[in-house]
Protein backbone atom coordinates (compact mmCIF):
# COMPACT_ATOMS: atom_id res chain seq x y z
CA UNK A 1 0.00 0.00 0.00
CA UNK A 2 1.54 3.69 -1.03
CA UNK A 3 0.24 6.68 0.41
CA UNK A 4 0.70 10.33 -1.40
CA UNK A 5 2.16 13.32 0.97
CA UNK A 6 1.83 16.41 0.05
CA UNK A 7 3.84 19.50 1.90
CA UNK A 8 3.43 23.12 1.88
CA UNK A 9 6.13 25.15 3.90
CA UNK A 10 5.19 28.33 2.76
CA UNK A 11 5.02 31.46 -0.17
CA UNK A 12 7.69 33.90 1.22
CA UNK A 13 10.53 36.60 0.75
CA UNK A 14 13.77 35.73 -0.50
CA UNK A 15 15.55 32.78 1.01
CA UNK A 16 19.36 34.18 1.08
CA UNK A 17 21.09 31.87 3.47
CA UNK A 18 22.19 28.53 2.27
CA UNK A 19 21.97 26.40 5.58
CA UNK A 20 18.47 27.68 5.39
CA UNK A 21 17.49 26.08 2.38
CA UNK A 22 18.88 23.41 3.31
CA UNK A 23 17.02 23.07 6.57
CA UNK A 24 13.78 23.66 5.31
CA UNK A 25 14.11 21.11 2.34
CA UNK A 26 15.64 18.45 4.86
CA UNK A 27 12.00 19.12 6.82
CA UNK A 28 10.12 18.51 4.01
CA UNK A 29 11.82 14.93 3.98
CA UNK A 30 11.43 14.60 7.68
CA UNK A 31 7.44 14.76 6.89
CA UNK A 32 7.49 12.61 4.37
CA UNK A 33 9.78 9.65 5.83
CA UNK A 34 8.37 10.22 9.30
CA UNK A 35 5.14 9.23 6.81
CA UNK A 36 6.40 5.82 5.98
CA UNK A 37 7.14 5.08 9.39
CA UNK A 38 3.61 5.91 11.02
CA UNK A 39 1.22 3.00 10.85
CA UNK A 40 -2.03 3.59 8.40
CA UNK A 41 -5.02 1.75 8.20
CA UNK A 42 -6.33 3.27 5.12
CA UNK A 43 -9.88 1.58 6.13
CA UNK A 44 -10.10 3.58 9.33
CA UNK A 45 -10.84 7.25 9.48
CA UNK A 46 -9.80 7.86 12.80
CA UNK A 47 -6.66 6.21 11.71
CA UNK A 48 -5.82 8.91 8.84
CA UNK A 49 -6.61 11.62 10.96
CA UNK A 50 -3.98 10.49 13.70
CA UNK A 51 -1.84 10.28 10.84
CA UNK A 52 -2.38 13.76 9.01
CA UNK A 53 -1.92 14.84 13.06
CA UNK A 54 1.27 13.36 13.53
CA UNK A 55 2.47 14.89 10.00
CA UNK A 56 1.48 18.35 10.95
CA UNK A 57 3.14 18.19 14.59
CA UNK A 58 6.23 17.65 13.11
CA UNK A 59 5.59 21.19 11.28
CA UNK A 60 3.96 23.01 13.98
CA UNK A 61 6.86 22.02 16.52
CA UNK A 62 9.50 22.69 13.93
CA UNK A 63 11.61 26.17 14.94
CA UNK A 64 11.80 26.88 10.91
CA UNK A 65 8.10 27.51 10.77
CA UNK A 66 5.57 29.93 11.75
CA UNK A 67 2.99 27.21 12.98
CA UNK A 68 2.82 26.26 16.61
CA UNK A 69 5.87 27.27 19.16
CA UNK A 70 7.90 30.25 17.72
CA UNK A 71 5.01 31.82 16.19
CA UNK A 72 5.08 35.60 15.15
CA UNK A 73 3.89 37.24 17.94
CA UNK A 74 0.59 39.46 17.99
CA UNK A 75 0.44 43.46 18.80
CA UNK A 76 0.01 42.97 22.59
CA UNK A 77 2.70 40.23 22.57
CA UNK A 78 0.85 36.70 22.27
CA UNK A 79 1.13 33.92 20.20
CA UNK A 80 -2.37 32.80 18.95
CA UNK A 81 -2.27 29.95 16.43
CA UNK A 82 -4.68 29.04 13.70
CA UNK A 83 -5.41 25.33 12.28
CA UNK A 84 -7.70 23.05 10.83
CA UNK A 85 -8.55 19.65 9.09
CA UNK A 86 -10.60 19.14 6.46
CA UNK A 87 -10.97 15.11 5.39
CA UNK A 88 -13.06 12.69 3.73
CA UNK A 89 -15.22 10.22 5.43
CA UNK A 90 -14.88 6.25 4.11
CA UNK A 91 -15.40 5.85 0.54
CA UNK A 92 -18.18 8.48 0.33
CA UNK A 93 -17.87 11.99 -1.02
CA UNK A 94 -18.56 12.89 2.60
CA UNK A 95 -16.42 15.78 4.35
CA UNK A 96 -16.17 16.42 8.18
CA UNK A 97 -13.87 19.39 9.17
CA UNK A 98 -12.76 21.41 12.27
CA UNK A 99 -10.95 24.80 13.08
CA UNK A 100 -9.55 25.97 15.81
CA UNK A 101 -8.79 29.84 16.16
CA UNK A 102 -6.90 32.73 17.48
CA UNK A 103 -5.66 29.79 20.14
CA UNK A 104 -3.54 31.03 23.08
CA UNK A 105 -0.41 28.84 24.54
CA UNK A 106 -1.53 25.93 22.79
CA UNK A 107 1.36 24.47 20.66
CA UNK A 108 -0.42 21.83 18.55
CA UNK A 109 -3.44 23.53 17.35
CA UNK A 110 -4.06 20.80 14.91
CA UNK A 111 -4.75 18.16 17.90
CA UNK A 112 -8.05 20.58 18.83
CA UNK A 113 -8.86 20.15 15.07
CA UNK A 114 -8.20 16.09 15.30
CA UNK A 115 -10.53 15.99 18.42
CA UNK A 116 -12.99 17.94 17.21
CA UNK A 117 -13.16 15.46 14.02
CA UNK A 118 -13.50 12.30 15.68
CA UNK A 119 -16.23 13.70 17.81
CA UNK A 120 -17.96 14.01 14.97
CA UNK A 121 -17.70 11.11 13.35
CA UNK A 122 -18.69 9.17 16.97
CA UNK A 123 -22.08 10.90 16.05
CA UNK A 124 -22.43 10.46 12.62
CA UNK A 125 -26.00 9.23 11.75
CA UNK A 126 -25.70 7.27 8.65
CA UNK A 127 -29.46 7.30 7.74
CA UNK A 128 -29.56 11.29 7.76
CA UNK A 129 -25.68 11.59 6.33
CA UNK A 130 -25.19 13.76 8.83
CA UNK A 131 -24.08 14.15 12.54
CA UNK A 132 -26.28 13.75 15.43
CA UNK A 133 -24.78 16.79 18.21
CA UNK A 134 -26.98 16.69 21.05
CA UNK A 135 -24.17 18.25 23.50
CA UNK A 136 -22.81 20.36 20.97
CA UNK A 137 -19.63 19.57 19.85
CA UNK A 138 -18.45 21.95 17.92
CA UNK A 139 -16.30 21.84 14.59
CA UNK A 140 -15.04 25.73 15.27
CA UNK A 141 -13.58 27.09 18.37
CA UNK A 142 -11.32 30.11 19.47
CA UNK A 143 -9.85 32.20 21.43
CA UNK A 144 -10.35 31.30 25.18
CA UNK A 145 -12.35 28.46 25.14
CA UNK A 146 -10.00 27.12 22.36
CA UNK A 147 -7.20 26.97 25.38
CA UNK A 148 -10.26 25.38 27.90
CA UNK A 149 -10.58 22.65 25.63
CA UNK A 150 -6.76 22.20 25.39
CA UNK A 151 -6.75 21.74 29.05
CA UNK A 152 -9.59 19.54 29.15
CA UNK A 153 -8.87 17.19 26.96
CA UNK A 154 -4.75 17.01 27.89
CA UNK A 155 -3.26 18.91 24.74
CA UNK A 156 0.23 20.19 26.41
CA UNK A 157 -0.21 24.49 26.97
CA UNK A 158 1.97 26.85 27.85
CA UNK A 159 4.25 29.96 26.67
CA UNK A 160 5.07 29.70 22.72
CA UNK A 161 7.42 32.56 22.78
CA UNK A 162 11.13 32.47 21.48
CA UNK A 163 13.67 35.07 21.31
CA UNK A 164 13.33 34.96 17.24
CA UNK A 165 9.89 35.47 17.64
CA UNK A 166 10.32 38.95 20.17
CA UNK A 167 13.72 40.12 17.82
CA UNK A 168 11.16 39.73 15.04
CA UNK A 169 8.40 41.80 16.74
CA UNK A 170 10.88 44.43 18.06
CA UNK A 171 12.01 44.77 14.48
CA UNK A 172 8.77 45.59 13.30
CA UNK A 173 7.54 47.47 16.28
CA UNK A 174 10.39 50.22 15.70
CA UNK A 175 9.18 50.03 11.78
CA UNK A 176 5.68 50.72 12.88
CA UNK A 177 6.93 53.60 15.64
CA UNK A 178 9.24 55.01 12.76
CA UNK A 179 12.38 54.60 14.47
CA UNK A 180 15.45 53.18 13.82
CA UNK A 181 14.37 49.45 13.43
CA UNK A 182 17.90 47.93 13.06
CA UNK A 183 18.29 45.40 15.28
CA UNK A 184 21.79 43.73 16.84
CA UNK A 185 23.08 40.40 14.45
CA UNK A 186 22.97 38.47 17.79
CA UNK A 187 19.18 39.08 17.58
CA UNK A 188 18.70 38.59 14.29
CA UNK A 189 16.73 35.13 12.92
CA UNK A 190 18.84 32.37 12.66
CA UNK A 191 16.47 31.83 9.31
CA UNK A 192 15.08 33.50 6.94
CA UNK A 193 11.50 34.17 7.48
CA UNK A 194 8.47 33.43 5.65
CA UNK A 195 4.90 34.21 7.65
CA UNK A 196 2.21 32.22 6.57
CA UNK A 197 0.77 29.16 6.53
CA UNK A 198 2.38 25.04 6.41
CA UNK A 199 0.00 22.49 4.89
CA UNK A 200 -0.44 18.78 5.00
CA UNK A 201 -2.16 16.84 2.11
CA UNK A 202 -2.43 13.33 2.65
CA UNK A 203 -4.34 11.14 -0.14
CA UNK A 204 -4.63 7.23 -0.31
CA UNK A 205 -6.56 5.21 -2.59
CA UNK A 206 -9.86 5.49 -0.58
CA UNK A 207 -9.24 8.70 1.24
CA UNK A 208 -8.17 12.25 1.35
CA UNK A 209 -7.33 14.81 4.10
CA UNK A 210 -5.60 18.57 3.98
CA UNK A 211 -4.59 19.84 7.02
CA UNK A 212 -3.05 23.95 7.68
CA UNK A 213 -1.97 25.50 10.74
CA UNK A 214 -0.24 28.95 10.99
CA UNK A 215 1.11 31.72 13.86
CA UNK A 216 -0.31 34.51 11.36
CA UNK A 217 1.70 37.13 10.58
CA UNK A 218 3.56 39.86 12.86
CA UNK A 219 1.98 42.40 14.86
CA UNK A 220 -1.52 41.10 13.98
CA UNK A 221 -4.14 41.99 16.16
CA UNK A 222 -4.85 39.88 19.02
CA UNK A 223 -8.16 37.74 17.99
CA UNK A 224 -7.39 37.59 14.44
CA UNK A 225 -8.68 34.38 12.89
CA UNK A 226 -6.69 33.29 9.70
CA UNK A 227 -7.33 31.45 6.53
CA UNK A 228 -5.55 28.81 8.01
CA UNK A 229 -8.75 28.09 10.26
CA UNK A 230 -11.49 29.09 7.53
CA UNK A 231 -12.42 26.26 5.56
CA UNK A 232 -12.18 27.27 1.27
CA UNK A 233 -9.50 29.68 2.33
CA UNK A 234 -6.59 28.05 3.61
CA UNK A 235 -7.76 24.75 2.92
CA UNK A 236 -10.07 22.64 1.16
CA UNK A 237 -11.46 19.43 -0.74
CA UNK A 238 -13.73 19.38 -3.73
CA UNK A 239 -17.02 18.04 -3.70
CA UNK A 240 -15.69 14.44 -4.94
CA UNK A 241 -13.35 14.37 -2.38
CA UNK A 242 -10.65 13.94 -5.28
CA UNK A 243 -8.69 16.72 -5.39
CA UNK A 244 -6.74 19.10 -2.02
CA UNK A 245 -5.50 22.29 -1.98
CA UNK A 246 -3.74 24.23 0.84
CA UNK A 247 -2.89 28.12 0.73
CA UNK A 248 0.14 30.40 1.83
CA UNK A 249 0.17 33.95 1.52
CA UNK A 250 -1.34 37.20 2.42
CA UNK A 251 -3.71 36.07 4.98
CA UNK A 252 -7.13 38.65 4.17
CA UNK A 253 -7.25 38.00 0.66
CA UNK A 254 -6.67 34.14 1.10
CA UNK A 255 -9.73 34.40 2.54
CA UNK A 256 -11.42 37.32 0.75
CA UNK A 257 -11.10 34.83 -2.47
CA UNK A 258 -11.74 31.88 -0.97
CA UNK A 259 -9.03 31.04 -2.45
CA UNK A 260 -7.96 27.26 -1.57
CA UNK A 261 -12.40 26.75 -2.64
CA UNK A 262 -11.11 28.33 -6.21
CA UNK A 263 -7.96 25.64 -6.29
CA UNK A 264 -9.42 22.16 -5.49
CA UNK A 265 -12.76 23.17 -7.64
CA UNK A 266 -10.60 24.25 -10.71
CA UNK A 267 -9.68 21.78 -13.68
CA UNK A 268 -5.91 23.13 -12.98
CA UNK A 269 -4.33 25.98 -11.41
CA UNK A 270 -3.41 27.70 -14.55
CA UNK A 271 -7.07 28.97 -14.20
CA UNK A 272 -6.07 31.23 -11.60
CA UNK A 273 -2.57 32.70 -12.70
CA UNK A 274 -1.24 33.34 -9.21
CA UNK A 275 1.70 33.88 -11.05
CA UNK A 276 0.13 37.72 -11.90
CA UNK A 277 -1.83 37.56 -9.25
CA UNK A 278 -5.09 37.50 -11.06
CA UNK A 279 -7.56 34.63 -12.68
CA UNK A 280 -7.62 34.73 -16.13
CA UNK A 281 -10.34 36.25 -17.92
CA UNK A 282 -12.72 33.80 -18.65
CA UNK A 283 -14.19 33.30 -22.01
CA UNK A 284 -16.25 29.96 -22.15
CA UNK A 285 -18.84 29.46 -20.56
CA UNK A 286 -19.81 27.05 -17.73
CA UNK A 287 -22.51 24.36 -17.75
CA UNK A 288 -24.99 26.89 -16.03
CA UNK A 289 -24.29 30.01 -18.53
CA UNK A 290 -21.74 31.78 -16.13
CA UNK A 291 -18.17 32.69 -16.33
CA UNK A 292 -16.12 29.47 -14.96
CA UNK A 293 -13.89 31.37 -13.39
CA UNK A 294 -14.14 35.42 -12.38
CA UNK A 295 -11.51 37.93 -12.45
CA UNK A 296 -10.20 38.46 -9.55
CA UNK A 297 -8.64 41.63 -10.31
CA UNK A 298 -11.03 43.81 -8.56
CA UNK A 299 -10.58 41.76 -5.72
CA UNK A 300 -7.14 41.11 -5.26
CA UNK A 301 -4.44 43.89 -3.46
CA UNK A 302 -1.02 44.19 -5.58
CA UNK A 303 0.47 43.76 -2.27
CA UNK A 304 -0.79 39.87 -2.24
CA UNK A 305 1.58 37.28 -2.19
CA UNK A 306 0.11 33.70 -2.53
CA UNK A 307 1.33 30.22 -2.95
CA UNK A 308 -0.79 27.26 -3.45
CA UNK A 309 -0.49 23.32 -3.03
CA UNK A 310 -2.86 20.89 -5.45
CA UNK A 311 -2.79 17.61 -5.54
CA UNK A 312 -5.13 15.25 -7.19
CA UNK A 313 -6.33 11.70 -7.55
CA UNK A 314 -5.70 10.27 -10.89
CA UNK A 315 -6.17 6.88 -10.11
CA UNK A 316 -4.76 4.38 -7.10
CA UNK A 317 -1.27 4.78 -8.11
CA UNK A 318 -1.24 8.47 -9.05
CA UNK A 319 -1.60 11.65 -7.79
CA UNK A 320 -1.10 15.33 -10.29
CA UNK A 321 0.45 17.88 -8.21
CA UNK A 322 0.33 21.10 -9.61
CA UNK A 323 1.90 24.41 -7.26
CA UNK A 324 2.33 28.23 -8.07
CA UNK A 325 2.98 31.37 -6.47
CA UNK A 326 3.43 34.85 -7.27
CA UNK A 327 6.08 35.34 -4.24
CA UNK A 328 10.06 35.32 -4.73
CA UNK A 329 10.00 31.95 -3.45
CA UNK A 330 7.49 28.56 -2.24
CA UNK A 331 9.03 25.84 -0.38
CA UNK A 332 6.94 23.01 -1.15
CA UNK A 333 7.23 18.70 -1.79
CA UNK A 334 5.82 15.71 -2.05
CA UNK A 335 6.46 11.87 -2.04
CA UNK A 336 4.72 8.74 -2.28
CA UNK A 337 5.61 6.16 0.88
CA UNK A 338 5.33 2.14 0.86
CA UNK A 339 3.73 1.49 4.71
CA UNK A 340 4.53 -2.22 4.39
CA UNK A 341 8.30 -2.27 3.97
CA UNK A 342 8.73 1.61 5.18
CA UNK A 343 10.25 2.60 1.75
CA UNK A 344 9.44 6.24 0.23
CA UNK A 345 10.62 8.79 -2.40
CA UNK A 346 10.50 12.14 -2.04
CA UNK A 347 10.95 15.68 -3.86
CA UNK A 348 11.67 18.94 -2.20
CA UNK A 349 11.49 22.47 -3.84
CA UNK A 350 12.11 25.84 -2.92
CA UNK A 351 10.91 27.65 -6.40
CA UNK A 352 13.15 30.72 -7.16
CA UNK A 353 11.14 32.48 -9.35
CA UNK A 354 7.19 32.92 -9.37
CA UNK A 355 5.60 29.63 -11.51
CA UNK A 356 3.26 27.63 -12.10
CA UNK A 357 3.99 24.01 -12.46
CA UNK A 358 3.05 19.75 -11.54
CA UNK A 359 4.40 17.10 -11.45
CA UNK A 360 2.87 13.36 -11.40
CA UNK A 361 3.72 11.46 -8.44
Amino acid sequence: MSVFIGVLLGAGPKISNKNSRVALLDLVETVISSGANTPLDIESDTSLIAYCENLTRILEDSKYTNAGYGSELTDTGTVECDAQMITSVGNSPRQVQASAGAVPMVRNPIKLCSYLICNQLQQYDPALNISYNPLGVPNFIVGEGALLLAKEIGVPYGSLTTDRALASRKKYMAILNKVDGDISVSEQPEIDRFTDTIGIIVITEKSICVCSSSGGPVLKKSGRVGPAAIVGAGAAINADCSVAAVCSGFGEDITALSLASRAAQSQSLNELNIVSGISQPAEKKSKNGEESMKSLTDRLRQRSSLGVLRAERIDSNKVNVEHANSTENMIWGCGRVWLQNHKYTHHAYINKKPQNGGIVV
